[in-house]
């Protein structure tokens, strides 16, 4: 079955950017009129964010500063910061591109800006939970951030926080597994992609993961299950990938319970002279 290009043509790109200036001329005159209208400074700015994926990075600045202004007005809203701060996290998922560019100099201040955003983006987040303690999406995002900052504890931290009111929520607990074991908590890992792949049985990415921990734990014959339910997927039947792992694996399984090679020892009583008879 062929898959379907649904990327617009040059004509629908157009005519997406004129709907877009349109409205965008018609909030523009509505906070005019009503600058202290916080509605629409949050609509002008979540407009400008959609726009940025085609208009390019300054659109999230001018998103920022609507929002700055609307935080003016309503300081105790804890939405503000946090929107804030998903704005910043798509600015370094940009400076993580721009970080991979060829020239040094272009990188490297992409690096120095990702660190600053990425700070920037905390601050944000955690203004949101002072405002709101309970914000499970807020701490969520403040364990990505942290997480981009290599802050693997504190990022565990507050995913355990948003998972606490989201206990069936399979991504979280998902997120959660991987920075178990990471940190080389391979027991706590295990139990939650366990429960994961259990509510999930389709989730092919729990079951690679859980087959990673398993291994790191020693258990072989676990890790080659996992494996084995991936590939009775009928899109991994042929992936070389999980192929390469299960051969992995099985020269583990075999070179585990394989005899060691080593000289005989001594008798425990001293052998006879004749041979024994063979009835």
């Amino acid at each position: 079955m062929q898959a379907v290009d649904h990327k617009p043509t040059p004509e629908q790109f157009s005519h997406l950017r004129g709907l877009v200036a349109e409205s965008l001329e018609h909030m523009l005159a509505a906070h005019k009129r009503h600058p202290q209208d916080v509605e629409n400074l949050k609509e002008l700015a979540s407009v400008y964010a959609r726009m940025a994926s085609f208009t390019g990075p300054q659109a999230w600045m001018q998103a920022l500063s609507y929002y700055e202004q609307a935080r003016q007005l309503d300081p105790m809203n804890p939405a503000l910061p946090y929107e804030q701060a998903r704005i910043v996290l798509q600015l370094v998922e940009h400076d993580r591109i721009q970080m991979q560019a060829k020239d040094l100099q272009k990188s490297a201040a992409a690096k120095t800006a990702s660190a600053q955003h990425l700070q920037q983006a905390t601050s944000f987040l955690q203004e949101a939970i002072r405002l709101k303690s309970n914000y499970d999406a807020a701490h969520y995002q403040l364990g990505v951030a942290y997480e981009r900052q290599g802050r693997l504890q504190e990022a565990i931290r507050e995913v355990e926080k948003a998972l606490q009111n989201n206990i069936r929520n399979g991504g979280l607990a998902f997120e959660l597994g991987l920075l178990y074991e990471r940190v080389g908590d391979h027991t706590a890992a295990r139990h939650l992609l366990e429960q994961v792949t259990k509510a999930d049985p389709q989730n092919l990415n729990a079951h690679w993961y859980l087959s990673v921990v398993h291994e790191q734990m020693g258990n072989i014959d676990e890790a080659l299950e996992e494996i084995d339910l991936l590939l009775q997927n009928e899109g991994m039947k042929k992936n070389a990938i999980v192929l390469q792992r299960q051969a992995t694996l099985q020269a583990a399984r075999a070179k585990q319970f394989a005899p060691s090679v080593r000289p005989l020892p001594d008798p425990i009583i001293p052998s006879v002279t004749r041979s024994p008879v063979v009835h």
